[in-house]
């Protein structure tokens, strides 16, 4: 049998919690009673150097899966 030579393209799968982007602003987020509620949100820079330090990392490094939120972020199952 032939072996397969392995691909050098390393993969990752970012999932970020809440980003401060245009959606987000245009979308006033309520509570039930019409408060206004303040959400932890986390820059667009923030998503940008997470991805900066995966592809930073040496290539006998393979981060498969990276999960970024806000600090206070309330984590729902």
């Amino acid at each position: 049998m032939r072996k397969k030579k392995s691909s050098e393209i390393r993969k990752s799968s970012i999932s970020p919690g809440l980003v401060s982007t245009g959606i987000i602003e245009a979308n006033n987020i309520t509570s039930k009673t019409g408060s206004e509620i303040n959400l932890p949100v986390m820059d667009p820079d923030d998503v940008a150097n997470a991805i900066i330090y995966i592809i930073g990392t040496p290539q006998r490094i393979h981060i498969t899966e990276l999960i970024i939120r806000p600090f206070g972020e309330v984590k729902y199952e």
